[in-house]
């Protein structure tokens, strides 16, 4: 009995002395999940200085975040939540599952995070009811807008203005039919309203969904935008809560009608001229107060429906001025202000003339003045086509800015 004692104890001690020897076992770590990309805070103590915090201004983003004590295959079972400081929702998602980083065991990341407009706060949690949960990331989301892919009817939208050649005729819109009623299309993403402004009035678009915008024009109806023969310029604005874009065109339209186009004003005294579709200031340099004005002229054979236009003459004038400038096209003679350029004109389509004087006078009793073009046919009834611009003496009192101002929610303010 006391062999088989010894027996067992010398037994005991091997196994004892062999426990020894192993590692220590350590206790289960603590469970627990921390973001690692964003700036994190206290929830109960949200941060006061907004610098710290990431911006993003397109959706969707991603966040990467850290996890211990909880096995792989139970990382489905990690979801994330989105609270909106600005609106107070919170939304959970369960669907967007976490992917393990390949090579960091302990890293996962989601991604196609779609952020509300303002500042959130992103907890990741895990367990039932959310048990184990991150401190919140902090994300603010302020969309960039944009206009892109502007069309006129099926044409690209583009420029024509300041005309860059003398030789060659520029680009005039629409490219093709219709020539009245035509569409301006686009789109804008992470707006919420676009708006198109002519001549200081603000047009909204006839249809607007999916980020995609269709403007109809001249149609004759009070709401829709109207463009004159010629020069124009049109703005376009897309804005959300947080921020606006802006875009200009600035294009000749040729509805098939006689117009001037590329019209063109400066002080006598100045060097430079100034497109007049611009609505410019012109400042009085000199002694006397005198402006010198250029445009061009297209004067149709055959309008674009077929039919013959018989335009006759065209008056040249500067309203409640003492000139007149005028021409006769059906012999080509009138002012010499006025001169045929047989190179850009089209034998069977249209006509371009030249129009330029210098030191006209101007009337000092008004600071708005209008260069008026004003086309006749064979039954004396005129197509008038005006140009304003202002006027100013430096040395008396003037309006020195006007500006149509909007805004968004968010506090931001721009000029049209």
């Amino acid at each position: 009995m006391k062999r088989i004692y010894a027996k067992w104890v010398s037994f005991s001690l091997v196994v004892a002395m062999l426990i020894a020897l192993l590692p220590p076992v350590t206790a289960n770590a603590a469970t627990s999940l921390v973001i690692t990309n964003l700036f994190t805070g206290d929830p109960s103590n949200p941060p006061s200085n907004d610098n710290l915090i990431d911006r993003f201004t397109q959706n969707p983003i991603t966040v990467t975040f850290l996890f211990s004590g909880i096995p792989s295959d139970q990382l489905s079972n990690v979801y994330y939540e989105i609270y909106n400081e600005n609106s107070g929702a919170t939304t959970v998602n369960k669907t967007n599952k976490a992917i393990q980083d390949p090579s960091n065991s302990s890293q996962a990341s989601f991604a196609n995070v779609q952020l509300p407009i303002g500042r959130n706060q992103i907890t990741i949690k895990y367990g039932m009811g959310g048990v184990v949960a991150s401190s919140p990331g902090y994300a603010y989301f302020t969309p960039v807008t944009s206009i892109n892919n502007l069309q006129m009817n099926t044409a690209d939208f583009t420029n024509s203005l300041p005309v860059q050649s003398s030789t060659t005729l520029p680009v005039m819109f629409p490219t093709s039919a219709p020539y009245s009623g035509f569409t301006i299309t686009g789109s804008s993403a992470n707006a919420q309203t676009v708006q198109a402004t002519v001549n200081g009035t603000i047009f909204n678009p006839i249809s607007f969904s999916g980020g995609n915008f269709t403007f109809v024009a001249n149609t004759g109806r009070d709401q829709d935008m109207n463009f004159q023969p010629g020069d124009n310029r049109i703005t376009f604005s897309a804005q959300n809560a947080t921020n606006y874009y802006t875009l200009t065109r600035d294009f000749i339209y040729d509805n098939g009608t006689p117009f001037a186009y590329n019209a063109q004003v400066k002080d006598s005294g100045s060097s430079t001229y100034t497109g007049l579709y611009t609505y410019p200031t012109v400042t009085k340099s000199g002694t006397s107060s005198t402006v010198d004005i250029k445009a061009d002229l297209k004067v149709p054979l055959v309008n674009k429906a077929g039919v013959t236009e018989n335009v006759y003459t065209v008056d040249v004038l500067l309203a409640g001025g003492t000139t007149t400038y005028h021409y006769d096209f059906t012999t080509n003679t009138g002012d010499s202000a006025i001169s045929y350029d047989s190179s850009l004109s089209s034998a069977s389509n249209y006509n371009i003339y030249h129009f330029a004087t210098t030191a006209l006078p101007i009337d000092t009793s008004k600071t708005l003045q209008q260069m008026l073009f004003i086309f006749k046919d064979n039954n004396g009834v005129p197509t008038t086509i005006t140009y304003n611009f202002n006027y100013i003496d430096p040395n008396k009192a003037y309006l020195d800015h006007l500006a149509l101002v909007k805004g968004t929610s968010g506090g931001s303010t721009y000029e049209l």
